[in-house]
């Protein structure tokens, strides 16, 4: 008898579910669904199946983060994309049916490959390589964020990690980087030599301006001292004068 009265006790223990993350209980019988957050809720397992559900964030990368897009020239290039995305919450009971068991292989990166798809073909691959990376990007994660939102996924964050291209187009690619450099170098030497035949050329007009100013001081001084000799030889004259006169007199008498 005890142990008959015990048995709705044992039921309702059963019943009793701790839940540490948020999980679905879907009626056997009815089909409805319900979302368990974290705690103790009483669904009896022949009443109610329980699937877990992860709402944290995830990411997506690796082999399921690789595409081929096509650039704005037809050249094939792999892109390496990493992906940070959610499960919505407020949306788990209205798309939990349509959600396939791998959202983030069967939804997320199907997704992603037709936004970057449909993106890549507007950009050059030389300017994807050097600058526009991070806007493609941005492109490709803003459609990608409306296309998933209405599957009850949020889209975070969108970043291309690699971005490899065909052999031989990186091949060729480098080659051209190689030119590019050399002629750089090249632009470099010339505009050194020019300006080393400017200094040189500005070095000789100042040493021919200092020897001009130095001519020039040369003759001046010159000047001046044919001036001092001119005024000294009439001082003289003047004074061989006046001793002249004087002893004209004296030799009249």
């Amino acid at each position: 008898d005890r142990a008959m009265a015990r048995w709705p006790q044992l039921l309702i223990v059963l019943a009793l579910l701790a839940v540490a993350i948020v999980m679905f209980a879907a009626n056997r019988f009815t089909g409805t669904l319900e979302t368990l957050e974290p705690g103790t809720h009483f669904r009896p397992p022949a009443l109610y199946e329980i699937h877990p559900v992860r709402v944290s964030d995830q990411i997506l990368s690796g082999e399921e983060g690789q595409f081929q897009v096509t650039t704005k020239e037809g050249v094939l290039a792999r892109v390496g994309v990493q992906a940070r995305w959610a499960i919505d919450r407020k949306r788990l009971l209205s798309q939990w049916a349509a959600l396939p068991p791998r959202p983030d292989v069967e939804l997320v990166a199907p997704v992603l490959f037709a936004a970057f798809r449909a993106a890549a073909p507007r950009y050059e691959v030389t300017k994807l390589i050097s600058e526009k990376r991070e806007e493609l990007a941005t492109v490709a994660g803003v459609e990608a964020r409306k296309r998933l939102a209405d599957s009850g996924i949020v889209l975070k964050e969108v970043l291309i990690g690699d971005l490899v291209l065909p052999p031989e187009f990186e091949k060729g690619r480098l080659a051209m980087v190689d030119e590019v450099q050399s002629t750089e170098r090249l632009d470099v030497t010339l505009k050194k030599k020019a300006k080393e035949v400017e200094e040189t050329r500005l070095t000789a007009e100042a040493q021919k301006a200092r020897q001009v100013q130095e001519a020039e001081a040369a003759a001046a001084q010159r000047v001046i001292a044919a001036r001092g000799e001119a005024d000294a030889m009439r001082h003289v004259l003047a004074l061989k004068e006046k001793q002249i006169k004087q002893k004209k007199p004296e030799a009249e008498a």
